[in-house]
């Protein structure tokens, strides 16, 4: 009997095991994220328009959302540590679940100063340049999720994801500029707390669409390191 290579065969299966339960899991915590930049814009559009009891709740959605995506990357950092996984792999992995997470936080971060300002004077076009903003962080962490999702099934549609991550992180630096220049132009209808206040949420805001990109890259060295994988085969 090959004991070598029975035991060969079932490291291998436990090797693959394990690296599709945490991508899996990685899948997950990304809903989670996803969830909560949802949340962000659904912040932005109620106070722009007034309406703080919804933000509120939008907010109190938003943190609930961060909160289970904080515990799920938690878990995937444990399933990582049970062996199994090559070293490369593993690193790869946890530094996708954590910039993952950091996206939450983002939104989060945005959504505190959100909570202060909609009690503030802030003009309807600074509102409007916010909406805009937060409305393409939810199509860019959509982009991301949608790249995640097809790991280990079409290579090619992930990185077509990618590439449109990275064109929605540069969108998002042009919109956030425009938004700057809104700054100057209410200068005088803001005092300054309310000014570093706006400079901050808009700070966190782009910090989505910005680790939005940084995901997308640790991805693209999985599916290299993938494609590599199957030619060797």
């Amino acid at each position: 009997m090959d004991k070598g290579g029975i035991g060969s065969k079932i490291l291998t299966w436990l090797t693959l095991r394990r690296k599709t339960k945490a991508i899996d899991m990685a899948r997950r915590h990304v809903t989670k994220v996803v969830n909560t930049v949802v949340e962000l814009n659904n912040t932005v559009i109620a106070a722009s328009i007034g309406r703080n009891i919804e933000a509120e709740k939008c907010i109190s959605r938003l943190f609930s959302n961060e909160e289970e995506a904080d515990a799920l990357r938690r878990r995937i950092s444990e399933e990582l540590t049970k062996g199994e996984i090559s070293a490369k792999e593993r690193e790869d992995l946890m530094r996708l679940t954590i910039e993952i997470d950091n996206i939450a936080d983002c939104a989060k971060d945005a959504a505190r100063n959100i909570l202060i300002l909609m009690r503030q004077p802030v003009p309807k076009e600074i509102w409007r340049g916010f909406q805009k903003i937060s409305e393409s962080a939810v199509t860019c962490v959509l982009t991301l999720r949608d790249g995640i999702n097809m790991l280990e099934k079409d290579l090619d549609e992930t990185m077509k994801r990618i590439l449109e991550v990275e064109r929605l992180e540069h969108q998002v630096d042009d919109e956030r500029h425009s938004v700057q220049l809104l700054f100057l132009e209410f200068a005088d209808q803001l005092n300054a707390p309310t000014l570093l206040l706006l400079d901050d949420a808009l700070h966190f805001m782009e910090g989505v669409t910005d680790y939005c990109e940084d995901t997308g890259d640790i991805i693209r060295m999985l599916v290299i390191h993938e494609a590599s994988s199957k030619m060797e085969k």
